[in-house]
Parts: structure tokens; C-alpha cells; sequence
């Protein structure tokens, strides 16, 4: 069985990025070849990046970084802030990106409006290809009318949420941590 970790990366508790989070976790939920995950970092205590090697943190930083080692991919919803993924889950990606090495990565923008979508995903792509981290195609974006109360009501981001799941569940299957990523 496969692991999948979804990671919410917004301190906002009324957040739509929260909703779009969560209906990618109950979503993959429903996947029987899955066993999925959720992180939500404002429930976590994270440090901030200072370029320091993964021993001269804490105990705790350490060991949500073996955590994160454990799965064979992640989708990461961001809300979008001056077009880029947010400061929190900069942060966490700079101390934990490397834990994802040679797997597969999705990205969920949430972003104030349509002008910004997509352009974290490009910046993001370029980071994560040092660690060999598959970033994968489809990138949901949802905006405010993406929903209706706590509801996802937007059949363009499930669609394309959707296309996500596939490409992820059609990679899963193809690679494992004994034949993992190779470069292209």
C-alpha cells in the first residue's frame, strides 16, 4: 500500500486553502491502494529555516522530517501570497524537502484570484527538481468563488484535483522506493 501525505500549509483557521486541503485528503481517502495522511502545520511547531544541517534542530523538526521520509508522495496545499507558495510552507519545504527526495509531490494553489495561478507552481518546480522531487502535472487552483461556504462547488478545481489523483495514483504504481524517479 501505497502512503500519501497531504500537508496544509496555512496558519489561516477559516482558510479556504484548509478547505481545499482537506477535500484533497477525503478524497484520496476513498483510493483502497492508499493509505493517506494529514499534516496540518499550524498544529505543528515548526522552526525557522537558518541553514542549519537537520541535526542542529529539534527533536521535534527531526522527527517530523523522518515522518515525512516514510511516504511515497505528497500533495501540498498553499495559499498563494505575491504570486508564490506562503512563507509557512517556504520554511517548512527549505528544512523538509530533502526527506522527499525521489518521490512525488502535487501542489494546490489557493490564491485571492485567478491572476496569480500557476505561478507558484513554475517557481516551486525549479526547487524541487535539485532533490529529485517529481512535481507533478495537474495543479488544482481554487480561488474565493471556489467555494460555497465550506463546500467545494468549483468543477474546474475538481476536475483538475481530479486529473491530479490520477497522474499521482498511474506513478505510484510504476515507481517505488526501489525503482525510483529517474532523470529525464
Amino acid at each position: 500500500m501505497k502512503k500519501v501525505l497531504v500537508i496544509q500549509t496555512t496558519l489561516n483557521e477559516n482558510g479556504n486553502t484548509n478547505k481545499i486541503a482537506r477535500y484533497a485528503y477525503e478524497q484520496l481517502m476513498k483510493e483502497k491502494e492508499l493509505q493517506v495522511e494529514y499534516l496540518d502545520l499550524k498544529e505543528s511547531e515548526i522552526e525557522l529555516c537558518n541553514g542549519n544541517k537537520l541535526e542542529d534542530y529539534t527533536k521535534q523538526t527531526q522527527d517530523l522530517y523522518k515522518y515525512i521520509q516514510d511516504f511515497d508522495a505528497y500533495i501540498l496545499a498553499s495559499p498563494v501570497y505575491n504570486h508564490a507558495i506562503s512563507g509557512v510552507c517556504k520554511n517548512f519545504l527549505d528544512i523538509h524537502l530533502e526527506a522527499m527526495s525521489n518521490k512525488y509531490l502535487g501542489l494546490i494553489e489557493n490564491a485571492g484570484g485567478i491572476h496569480s495561478q500557476r505561478k507558484p507552481y513554475f517557481k516551486l518546480k525549479e526547487s524541487v527538481e535539485y532533490f529529485k522531487v517529481k512535481l507533478l502535472e495537474f495543479c488544482p487552483c481554487s480561488n474565493p468563488k471556489s467555494f460555497k461556504g465550506d463546500e467545494l462547488v468549483d468543477d474546474l478545481v475538481k476536475s483538475e484535483f481530479e486529473k491530479q489523483k490520477e497522474e499521482l495514483l498511474k506513478l505510484l504504481k510504476v515507481h517505488t522506493l526501489e525503482n525510483p524517479i529517474e532523470d529525464n
